[in-house]
C-alpha cells in the first residue's frame, strides 16, 4: 500500500466508541501498523501504577498511545490518563478530541500530550503526527549515545558514590541503593553532564529531548525537571537542581 508504515510500530487506541476504535484501528492496520485497543479507560493502567509497572519491559509496552479527550469517564478524562501514561510509561501520547478550543489544546500539551489533533481527523495527518513522534522518540533513544568527558560507555559518574546507569536508566550507590528513572529523565540528566557547569536552558533542552522548538506555554521541561528534581533527592538529598529564573536550570552535586 502507498505510504505503508515499515517500522511495525505499536499504537494503543484508547476511546470508549468502539466503532470508532474499529475502522480508526482497520485503517491504521492497513497502514503496516500493529493496533491495540481499548474501549475502557480504567484498564490501560493498573490501579496500583507504581508497583505494578516496575517489572514490566520497555519492549512490552505500546509505542503511541492515541487517546480521546472525552472518554465518558466521570472519574478519569484522556487528560488525566495523558498525565499518567507519562509519569508511569513514559511513552509518547497523542490526544483526539472534537473540540478544537485553544483553552483544552493548550491544557493537553501541557499535560503531556505530544501532539493534538481535533476529530473527525484526517488519515493522512494522523500517520504524519504517529512518525514525528515516532522520529522524536528515536531521537531520544540516540541522546543516550553521545560521548561526553565525564560519562563511560554504560554509566556517568555522578559523585563518588553515585552513578547513573545508562542501559537500566538508574541511579546506582555503591551502598546498593537505585533509584529508576524513565528514559526521559535519564536523557534530561545526561544533558546536564554535557555542560560545565552543569546547566541547561529550557529551550535548548527541549529541542534535544522531543526534537522540534518548544511553544513557549509548554511545561513539559518543568514538569520533567520537577520529576528529575525528586528522584535526585532520594538517591542523596546534597543532589539538587536549581532554578536560573528566566534561563534554565542548574544541577549541583
Amino acid at each position: 500500500l502507498y505510504g505503508m508504515n515499515n517500522n511495525n510500530s505499536v499504537l494503543m487506541l484508547v476511546d470508549d466508541d468502539p466503532v470508532y476504535t474499529r475502522i480508526l484501528s482497520h485503517q491504521l492496520k492497513n497502514r503496516g501498523y500493529q493496533c491495540l485497543v481499548c474501549n475502557d479507560a480504567t484498564q490501560v493502567l493498573p490501579s496500583t501504577q507504581a508497583s505494578s509497572l516496575n517489572g514490566v519491559m520497555d519492549s512490552e509496552l505500546p509505542d503511541v498511545f492515541i487517546l480521546d479527550y472525552h472518554l465518558g469517564n466521570e472519574s478519569q478524562s484522556g487528560l488525566d490518563l495523558c498525565r499518567q501514561i507519562r509519569v508511569y510509561l513514559d511513552r509518547p501520547v497523542i490526544m483526539l478530541s472534537t473540540d478544537d478550543t485553544t483553552d483544552i489544546k493548550v491544557s493537553c500539551l501541557n499535560g503531556g500530550a505530544d501532539q493534538y489533533i481535533v476529530k473527525p481527523c484526517d488519515l493522512e495527518e494522523l500517520v504524519a503526527r504517529i512518525e514525528v513522534v515516532n522520529r522524536n522518540r528515536q531521537r531520544l533513544s540516540r541522546v543516550s549515545g553521545h560521548q561526553g568527558a565525564a560519562r563511560s560507555a554504560m554509566t556517568i559518574p555522578l559523585s563518588e558514590t553515585f552513578r547513573l546507569d545508562r542501559q537500566s536508566h538508574s541511579i546506582i550507590g555503591d551502598n546498593g541503593k537505585s533509584v529508576p528513572l524513565t528514559e526521559k529523565e535519564a536523557a534530561l540528566l545526561e544533558l546536564f553532564f554535557c555542560q560545565h557547569p552543569h546547566f541547561i536552558n529550557r529551550y535548548g533542552a527541549f529541542q534535544s529531548l522531543y526534537g522540534y522548538e518548544m511553544d513557549p506555554s509548554n511545561r513539559s521541561i518543568d514538569i520533567l525537571i520537577s520529576r528529575l528534581r525528586r528522584k535526585l533527592a532520594t538517591a542523596d538529598p546534597s543532589f539538587r537542581i536549581r532554578t536560573r529564573r528566566g534561563e534554565g536550570y542548574e544541577l549541583s552535586l
